[in-house]
């Protein structure tokens, strides 16, 4: 709309316009003598070129659980899915979105949030202590889910809920010493860096 037009528009709707004193009027600095907007120089930093620095970031390298702790366990096999304390754990990448978590049970591929909150994908891992240890024709079948949070750079805590399957003719006996199958169970970690 035409600066008059509004004007007249504004007050036979009954407004006032306002109008900012002359010390108070922006010119545009990007501007050349024809009024014409300059272009934008190519060699300047784009923002959007730079990637962001990640607002958490967790000590790399060797961490050690101080709680290991079975929060549900409908399998009852506790005792031997549970190691306790001093287990070494050793985290890669929490520096960047991406990282890993590898213990003796596997490697968890997580991505972090800014918070220093983190979710892990599932990944199943098969335990054949039936079959090594006992002789059955029994393996567990395990689909683990880790997610977790730093509380800061040197400590965390991580939690796994576990949903296990027994496959073999052998399942049976393996029943008779934890429960039927599928059964699930959690377990809920905390540890610290070395």
């Amino acid at each position: 709309m035409r600066p008059i037009l509004a004007v007249l528009f504004l007050a036979a709707c009954g407004g006032s316009p306002y109008v900012l004193p002359e010390d108070d009027v922006e010119q545009p600095d990007d501007t050349n003598d024809l009024g014409d907007v300059d272009p934008v120089d190519p060699e300047e930093d784009d923002p959007a070129d730079t990637a962001p620095e990640p607002s958490f970031t967790a000590d790399e390298g060797d961490w050690v659980t101080v709680t290991e702790t079975m929060l549900h366990d409908d399998c009852q096999m506790a005792d031997y899915v549970t190691d306790g304390p001093g287990g070494v754990v050793e985290v890669l990448g929490a520096g960047i979105e991406e990282f890993s978590i590898t213990h003796t049970r596997g490697t968890e591929l997580c991505v972090a949030a800014d918070d220093g909150s983190f979710e892990c994908d599932t990944r199943s891992r098969v335990d054949s202590t039936p079959r090594q240890k006992y002789g059955m024709d029994a393996d567990l079948v395990m689909d683990i889910t880790p997610s977790g949070a730093f509380y800061d750079d040197e400590n965390m805590v991580w939690e796994s809920y576990i949903d296990v399957e027994c496959m073999g003719s052998g399942c049976w006996l393996v029943t008779l010493a934890t429960s039927s199958f599928p059964c699930s169970m959690s377990i809920r970690v905390e540890a610290e860096s070395m």
